[in-house]
């Protein structure tokens, strides 16, 4: 209920965190129209935007890291049967970006300043590029708390 009054209160209440809000809302709005993607690391976001309004079928969720060299690097000594299961993830998720036709829409990447995951998936941002054909945008956020 708090989450279906808040705009409206924001209207008439000019607090700097609901003008924050309110500014973060329409600027992922505006990237986000019908023809884009938003590519996120975790369900958590997911959830975040689909309750500001964001259509959930334009959101990419890896669920971690993109390439599994990256989990090699978070645990050196992972076993060779999750390893077989992060591979297929990967695999899953590369073939989900290869198979959209990315002519008339954009890749955007919604990643938290300072996020763990987002790191990852920012350093090897090029490489996405490569695999839809065209540049992939990037939207820093300060933080996910700050869409409540």
């Amino acid at each position: 209920m708090y989450n279906k009054l808040k705009p409206i209160f924001s209207k008439y209440l000019k607090d700097e965190n609901s003008v924050l809000t309110t500014t973060l809302r329409d600027n992922i709005f505006k990237t986000l129209n019908s023809n884009n993607f938003a590519l996120i690391s975790a369900n958590s976001s997911k959830k975040k935007l689909k309750n500001i309004g964001i259509d959930p079928r334009r959101l990419i969720v890896s669920g971690g890291p993109l390439f599994f060299e990256d989990y090699m690097i978070l645990n050196p000594n992972i076993k060779n049967d999750q390893l077989q299961t992060i591979i297929k993830k990967c695999d899953r998720f590369i073939n989900q970006i290869k198979k959209e036709t990315w002519e008339e829409k954009d890749l955007i990447f919604i990643h938290e300043k300072g996020n763990f995951t987002d790191k990852f998936i920012l350093d090897k941002i090029n490489k996405i590029s490569e695999l839809i054909g065209k540049e992939v945008k990037v939207l820093e956020i300060k933080s996910w708390k700050d869409l409540d």
